[in-house]
């Protein structure tokens, strides 16, 4: 069955943080404890008081109506700790207490006021869904087809309605198509889970399907009829409310909605996902077929199940031995064998459980084992598992998809493009200002380092005297002898260079050859 048959998707926890859910699940916590059938029936008390336009209910109350249904059930259990019940339903969010004050006549009796229950809105709705699940019948599941006319019928009339301008009447025809078609969708949803699980051939009872089967095709026939004949139908009344103004049909129904407590907002957008669900069922969208178009194939698919189904069972009952019979057969002959290694022998024949599989794999070294060998005395190679069960050599899979280092890449542009920048500045400060007596800042240090670190690698000696340039940045370095020595001040302190002087200028472009592996220039002085 398709998940999306109903008319709006199911978004369990939708809008709810962690504790407000947890809080939401503690309503059924009453289901679940030992004392469920006691919390059950005096939930039933309440329901049974709020369908008659009884809201409140006193303890002495809750406790006559129990032992009214007492009476005619005897299946009704005894609640000897009435007060305490009602507070674990009140702690749970299932029942509100307050006090009843309004009719005493005297301070002592407003002081002995009695207590008050009544069911809160979500309370009802966990006591309503457990209900639900209690009182169903998972063989009671049908198609209704019968409603397929009505929606018909009722698009008509809304057509007309919209035209008119009948708030009214717009709203009770959109609310009752809402109603129909979530009925039908519910039913249908039911339908088909009934139909996969009495189509597993494994959990079938050819009794019961021999029984039903002609009813059940029948219905499907019948059902699948109905909405060949009905769908184009439906589809044209829907094109034709729509020609009418969508967004008018949305304000009209809008506007006519008794809800006291939600906004003219919240109004459109409830009755906007009604048509919309309305539309996908029968029309559909550009990338997704209708609804009633995969419940007709889904339809179709269950007919050719059951009769699948049905001509496995009729062959079984033609042969006069089932599956069952021949399993309790072999059971017997396994039990009368006089040993267990009989018994497992008989069982393998019986299942094959060591039927040979001859695949062609061979030992990754064919040179390792003999040709001439038995099986017996070669070591057994390793079959993979998919060829092993399905008869295909494994595959090496999807490849790994690559990863997407752009952003990476990106950000280590921007950092070499800004640390190229604030290098070109700090030459360009050395270049105008030079050393002297200033203080150089970190970037200024770094590349006179940089240029210092550079000379000092292309050093030459000539006449006993030591020369020495290095370039970088667009700079050059000059190291020339001088007995004085160099003092060049900077943010981290004095740096003293003894017996040589430094010499700072703009290297010439081109004039500089680079050198493989150290990046730096060599130049002999004079």
């Amino acid at each position: 069955m398709d998940d999306d048959l109903l008319t709006t998707p199911v978004r369990p926890g939708a809008g709810l943080g962690d504790v407000a859910l947890d809080e939401r699940l503690r309503l059924f916590a009453w289901a679940t404890g030992p004392e469920r059938r006691r919390y059950l029936w005096v939930l039933r008390v309440f329901d049974r008081a709020r369908q008659a336009y009884e809201v409140r209910l006193t303890t002495a109350r809750i406790a006559d109506a129990l032992t009214a249904l007492a009476d005619d059930d005897p299946a009704v259990p005894d609640v000897p700790d009435l007060v305490n019940t009602l507070d674990a339903l009140v702690d749970w969010g299932v029942l509100d207490r307050s006090q009843e004050a309004g009719r005493v006549a005297s301070i002592a009796e407003y002081r002995r006021r009695a207590s008050v229950y009544q069911l809160t809105e979500l309370g009802f709705l966990a006591y309503h869904a457990v209900e639900r699940v209690v009182s169903a019948r998972p063989d009671d599941a049908q198609l209704k087809a019968i409603a397929l006319g009505s929606i018909l019928e009722d698009l008509a009339t809304l057509a007309d309605a919209n035209l008119a301008g009948d708030a009214v009447k717009v709203h009770r025809l959109l609310d009752r198509l809402h109603g129909v078609l979530t009925d039908l969708a519910e039913r249908a949803a039911r339908f088909h889970l009934a139909i996969g699980e009495l189509a597993r051939a494994e959990d079938a009872r050819p009794e019961t399907f021999v029984r039903h089967k002609d009813l059940l095709l029948d219905h499907l026939r019948h059902f699948h009829a109905e909405l060949t004949r009905y769908g184009p139908l439906i589809g044209a009344a829907v094109a034709q409310v729509r020609a009418t103004g969508e967004e008018r049909l949305i304000e009209l129904a809008a506007e006519a909605e008794p809800a006291p407590f939600a906004t003219p907002q919240e109004r459109l957008a409830r009755w906007r996902e009604h048509w919309a669900g309305l539309v996908a069922w029968f029309v559909g969208g550009p990338d997704q077929p209708a609804t009633i178009d995969r419940l007709d194939a889904r339809t179709t698919a269950a007919i050719a199940d059951l009769a699948a189904l049905l001509r496995q069972v009729t062959e079984a009952r033609r042969s006069g031995v089932s599956r069952e019979a021949q399993l309790r057969e072999l059971a017997a002959w396994c039990w009368a064998v006089p040993t267990d290694g009989d018994a497992a022998a008989l069982w393998s024949v019986a299942s094959g459980i060591r039927s040979a599989r001859h695949v062609a794999v061979s030992h990754d070294d064919p040179d390792a084992v003999r040709a001439d060998r038995s099986w017996w005395d070669t070591p057994p190679v390793a079959v993979s598992t998919t060829l092993r069960e399905h008869g295909k050599r494994p595959s090496p899979g999807r490849p790994a998809p690559l990863a997407d280092d752009r952003a990476a890449r990106e950000l280590g542009r921007r950092r070499q493009v800004a640390a190229r920048a604030a290098e070109a500045e700090a030459a360009g400060r050395l270049a105008n200002d030079g050393l002297g007596e200033r203080v150089l800042d970190d970037g200024e240090v770094r590349l006179l380092l940089r240029l210092l670190d550079r000379a000092l690698q292309t050093r030459t000696v000539t006449s006993g005297r030591v020369h020495a340039t290095g370039s970088a940045a667009g700079l050059r370095l000059r190291l020339r002898p001088d007995p004085a020595g160099c003092r060049v001040r900077t943010v981290h302190g004095v740096l003293l260079l003894p017996d040589v002087a430094l010499e700072l200028e703009r290297a010439p472009v081109g004039a500089v050859a680079h050198r493989a592996g150290t990046g730096g220039a060599r130049e002999v002085g004079p």
